[in-house]
């Protein structure tokens, strides 16, 4: 098969039949690194598979040696997704994910309950090194990342004529250096930095960059009759619809009673689960030690300080004192005051625990204490897909929320950080004249 090269706008087109491979380079320069970002540009006039879009890169971290060899080396995190602070996706100039903050935070959240181990260990660990290598010397690798939340993943079409709404600009937000892993040689990772380590760091701060940025996503060529009957309809019913994910986020810090109430307001036309998740106050201090997770089994033994959640239960195999309840425009979910217990069932029962759910990374009561504790709110069917709204509507009335925990057992001299996400699914309406608006 030939193939044909052109080069237009700052994208490397590769045009060949019946797939073709779209490549974008990063607008502006191929390296970036924490605080920058990177932009890709989509072609406007293709049929692309969402699902293929991904991005490379070669990442490399820093480390330092100082007197009688006191070495500190920087280490990745685990998992591409981790690198990212925020993503944003445009069409034709109109903003249709506004990208929520933190947006590793979000990915780790969801992950825990609905990544396999199986997965973790395999297509995450080749493509986007999910777990942290505790090896001497710095991290250089390339790097993979791909399913990106929202329209790359979820979304209710994975085929997108970008020739009815103009072409896609996506911009990668990279994560700050506090999201990675300060390992000392002394005792490795999760083993505590010594004084002299703790000195050469903070002399000589760990940090990362990016190089050899580009993004890849396939193209589809059909018969002109497809583009015929999408216009079509969409002269008849004035749009076509699409829906897709969306998140949002909140947090609350400063957290060191026993008890704590977190409220936040959203309105959605779909808000379909909530999250939410405790962490140490200072998660995002910079050259911070991993930690090793206690009850791992088989599976990630280390996890950096960013992305700890302990649950701050006052037991580790059995109900302890916490307890949470979530409360919905004064409804309570549930209607009791609920333990740990209900919270590692819910981490499955949230992602369909009886049909789709293949697992997820935590396989004891200890380790989802420990350093896994997610506290989850289903408010949609989750066997119904993407084709459908069926979560909570507050577009009416901004829905007021509240998170309540009472039993809290956070170490003398410490505070806590409650980290919530909303998962939410919007629309996004096409019209004629690459018209876009966003109901969400």
């Amino acid at each position: 098969m030939e193939i044909t090269y052109l080069v237009v706008c700052g994208w490397q087109l590769i045009v060949s039949q019946p797939l073709a491979e779209i490549v974008s380079k990063s607008c502006g320069s191929d390296t970036s690194g924490p605080n920058q970002f990177s932009t890709f540009v989509l072609p406007s006039a293709s049929l692309i598979d969402l699902h293929s879009f991904k991005v490379h890169g070669d990442v490399l971290t820093t480390g330092a040696v100082g007197d009688n060899l006191v070495t500190v080396t920087g280490k990745l995190p685990g998992g591409g997704e981790s690198l990212i602070n925020r993503f944003t996706v445009a069409a034709n100039g109109q903003q249709i994910s506004q990208g929520c903050q933190e947006y590793n935070s979000v990915s780790r959240v969801l992950k825990i309950g609905s990544c396999s181990r199986d997965r973790d260990l395999s297509t995450d660990r080749l493509l986007g090194f999910s777990t942290i290598d505790d090896t001497i010397g710095v991290d250089h690798v390339t790097m993979v990342w791909y399913e990106f939340l929202g329209l790359f993943s979820q979304a209710s079409v994975r085929y997108l004529d970008t020739s009815i709404l103009g072409s896609l600009q996506v911009q990668i937000t990279w994560a700050e250096n506090e999201v990675l892993v300060a390992r000392g040689n002394s005792d490795g990772v999760g083993g505590a930095l010594n004084a002299d380590e703790e000195a050469l760091v903070a002399a000589n701060p760990i940090a990362y960059s990016i190089r050899n940025i580009y993004a890849t996503i396939d193209s589809i060529s059909v018969d002109q009759l497809y583009g015929d009957l999408l216009r079509k309809r969409m002269s008849e019913s004035g749009y076509i619809s699409l829906l897709m994910k969306e998140y949002y986020t909140f947090s609350m810090s400063g957290i060191n009673t026993t008890s704590a109430n977190m409220r936040f307001a959203l309105s959605s036309g779909s808000i379909d689960k909530i999250y939410a998740v405790m962490r140490s106050d200072n998660y995002s201090a910079r050259n911070q030690d991993g930690y090793q997770v206690d009850g791992a089994v088989l599976n990630e033994a280390l996890v950096a300080n960013y992305f700890k959640y302990p649950t701050f239960d006052s037991q580790t195999e059995l109900d302890g004192s916490l307890r949470y309840q979530f409360v919905i425009n004064g409804v309570a979910h549930p209607q009791y005051q609920a333990s740990v217990s209900d919270a590692c069932f819910d981490l499955s029962y949230a992602s369909n625990i009886a049909e789709s759910n293949s697992g997820h990374l935590v396989n004891s009561r200890t380790m989802f204490n420990d350093s896994f504790g997610v506290f989850t709110l289903l408010l949609n069917m989750p066997d119904e897909g993407m084709q459908v709204q069926t979560g909570l509507d507050s577009r009416s009335v901004s829905s007021q929320l509240e998170l309540k925990f009472t039993g809290l057992n956070i170490p003398a001299g410490e505070s806590a950080n409650c980290f919530v996400v909303a998962s939410c699914t919007q629309e996004i309406r096409i019209g004629l004249g690459l018209s876009v608006a966003v109901a969400s």
